[in-house]
C-alpha cells in the first residue's frame, strides 16, 4: 500500500520523479471526465421544460428577491422601506393566480374588477393603492429593471406614500405557452375615519407628506400608478379615471400594437381620452411615442424602435400613458397590449437561470461543483508534493499540464 501510494503520488527515482497520478494520459482522462460531466448536466437542464423549474418554493424565493431589490431601490432614493403584510401578499398572489388560470395579462381581472376589489376582499383598508405586473421567465433583476424603465411602474416603486407591499408569482401558460405571472401590490392603510366619496378622490394636487410641499399627483394608480379609494369605477368593464375631473381616460378603448419591422419593431398606439388635453404620450420601456388627437377623442401615434420583438417582450410589462391637461395637471395610466409575444429564453440564459434556482437542478449543479472542487484540491495537493518533496528535480511538463488541469476544473466550476 505504501509503495503504491509512493509510486502514484511521491516523486522519486523509481518513478523517474514523475508521480503516476500526474501522467499525461491520466490528465487527459481526468479532464475529459470533467468536461463530459458538464456537457451531460447542460444537456439535461436545456431539455427540461422551463415550467419544471417554477415550483412554488422556487417562486417564493424569487418573489422575496424582487421584494428585496425594490426595497434596495427605495433605500437608494431615500424613501421608506416597504413592509410585507399578509393582506397584500394574499391579494397579489390572488392576482397572479387569476392571470395564470385565465391566461390574461391586464390590470383588470377576469371578473372585470381591479386591485381595489382584491384589497377589499383581503381586508386591507387602504388610503393609497398600486399594482405592478410583469410576465415571462426572468430573473428578479430583469423584472425590477423593466419596472424602473417604465414611468408608471417606477412611480410605484419609489412612491413615498406606500408603506406596505406584497408580491405574488404563479407559473402557468399564456395562449398555451409556458410563462410566469408576477403581481406586486403597494399600499398605505387608512389612518383616519372614512371620508365621503367626493372628498376621498384625488384632484391632482396633494400634500407631500415627507416634505410638506404641494406636488402634482397622478390620476388613479390602481393600474400601475397609485389611487385613492373609490377613485375609479368599473362600468361594464370600462375603467374611467375620475381623479382629474377635466380628463377622462377609457382603458377599454385604448391599446398598444406592435409588429416586426426589419431588425426593429413598429409600435403604434391609440388612447381614448376626453377633456382639454395639452399633450399625451405612450411610454414603452425607455421609448416615448407622442400622440396626436384624431376623431372622437381618439389619440394615436407610432414609432419604429430598434428593439426586436424578442427584446421588447423579454420582460413583459404594460405600456404607460402620460396625459397633461391644459392646467398642467398630469394623469398617468397603464395601457394594455393588443397582443403579446411570449419569448423563450436562449439556451445560455436558460442554463444560467437553471443554475441560479433552487430545486433538483440547483442540487445537480451543487453536486458537480463539489466534484470539481474535489478535483482542484486533489491535484493541488499532488502538484505540491511533486514540487516540494524533490524540489531539485523538477519536470516542467508535469507542472504545466497539472496547472492546466487545475485551470480547467476551475473554469468548469465557474460556468
Amino acid at each position: 500500500m505504501t509503495k503504491t501510494f509512493k509510486r502514484y503520488f511521491i516523486p522519486h527515482e523509481e518513478n523517474n520523479y514523475h508521480p503516476h497520478v500526474l501522467h499525461a494520459r491520466r490528465a487527459v482522462l481526468y479532464g475529459s471526465l470533467g468536461i463530459f460531466t458538464k456537457v451531460v448536466v447542460a444537456a439535461f437542464v436545456l431539455t427540461v421544460p422551463l415550467s419544471a423549474y417554477m415550483a412554488p418554493d422556487v417562486l417564493k424565493i424569487q418573489a422575496d428577491e424582487i421584494f428585496d431589490r425594490v426595497n434596495a431601490l427605495r433605500l437608494e432614493k431615500g424613501e421608506p422601506l416597504l413592509g410585507k403584510v399578509p393582506p397584500l401578499e394574499q391579494s397579489s398572489q390572488a392576482k397572479a393566480d387569476d392571470m395564470a388560470k385565465e391566461q390574461y395579462f391586464s390590470h383588470t381581472g377576469s371578473d372585470g374588477k381591479s386591485i381595489t376589489s382584491l384589497m377589499q376582499r383581503y381586508a386591507y383598508d387602504y388610503e393609497y393603492a398600486g399594482e405592478n405586473l410583469a410576465m415571462g421567465f426572468n430573473t428578479p433583476d430583469d423584472v425590477v429593471r423593466a419596472w424602473e424603465k417604465s414611468p408608471t411602474h417606477y412611480a410605484n416603486l419609489i412612491d413615498e406614500d406606500y408603506v406596505d407591499a406584497g408580491i405574488g408569482m404563479k407559473s402557468g401558460e399564456y395562449e398555451d405557452i409556458p410563462t410566469t405571472y408576477i403581481a406586486m401590490h403597494f399600499g398605505a392603510p387608512r389612518t383616519t375615519a372614512p371620508k365621503d366619496k367626493k372628498s376621498d378622490v384625488r384632484t391632482g394636487m396633494a400634500e407631500n407628506k415627507k416634505r410638506g410641499a404641494p406636488t402634482t399627483r397622478t390620476a388613479p394608480r390602481a393600474a400601475s400608478t397609485a389611487q385613492k379609494k373609490d377613485a375609479t369605477e368599473n362600468v361594464a368593464g370600462v375603467s374611467v379615471a375620475k381623479t382629474q375631473e377635466s380628463i377622462a381616460f377609457d382603458r377599454a378603448g385604448s391599446r398598444v400594437y406592435w409588429k416586426a419591422d426589419g431588425d426593429g419593431t413598429l409600435i403604434s398606439a391609440r388612447a381614448s381620452i376626453a377633456g382639454p388635453v395639452r399633450s399625451a404620450e405612450i411610454s414603452v420601456g425607455p421609448h416615448r411615442i407622442g400622440l396626436e388627437k384624431g376623431e372622437a377623442g381618439i389619440y394615436g401615434g407610432s414609432l419604429l424602435i430598434p428593439d426586436s420583438p424578442d427584446e421588447l417582450f423579454h420582460t413583459i410589462i404594460s405600456p404607460s400613458l402620460l396625459i397633461v391637461d391644459e392646467a398642467g395637471n398630469t394623469v398617468q395610466e397603464s395601457v394594455e397590449w393588443n397582443s403579446i409575444k411570449i419569448v423563450s429564453p436562449p439556451p445560455l440564459k436558460k442554463y444560467v437561470f437553471a443554475k441560479s434556482v433552487e430545486g433538483p437542478t440547483g442540487r445537480l449543479f451543487s453536486l458537480t461543483e463539489w466534484l470539481y472542487r474535489g478535483f482542484i484540491v486533489f491535484f493541488g495537493i499532488a502538484l505540491a508534493l511533486c514540487i516540494f518533496i524533490e524540489y531539485k528535480k523538477q519536470l516542467p511538463i508535469v507542472i504545466a499540464q497539472t496547472l492546466v488541469l487545475i485551470g480547467l476544473f476551475s473554469f468548469l466550476l465557474w460556468v
